[in-house]
């Protein structure tokens, strides 16, 4: 397994390796060894972070989905009444 490194929420960046788990402070400076378990509780803490963003992400799709939806159709009524517009300046 090649190296890994995740940047955490709280500025450090975890190391997985096949050989162990590092935790690296500040880009540049030694890897340390660390506890799985706090580890653990880093990721956890990233994930419900990642998980909060896609929510939000999702609730401004939708809102922008809806109003573009709404846009396509106030312009498919605006080209109604501009083909009728014309139809009816063809006629006279």
């Amino acid at each position: 397994m090649k190296e890994r490194i995740y940047k955490m929420l709280d500025g450090y960046e975890l190391i997985v390796s096949e050989e162990a788990l590092f935790v690296r402070v500040a880009e540049g400076r030694m890897p340390i060894t660390t506890s799985e378990e706090v580890e653990f509780d880093r990721v956890l803490a990233l994930v419900d972070h990642l998980q909060q963003q896609l929510t939000e992400k999702d609730a401004t799709i939708d809102i922008l989905r809806q109003a573009l939806m709404a846009t396509r159709h106030t312009l498919g009524s605006a080209q109604i009444i501009v083909n009728a517009a014309l139809r009816e300046g063809d006629k006279e």
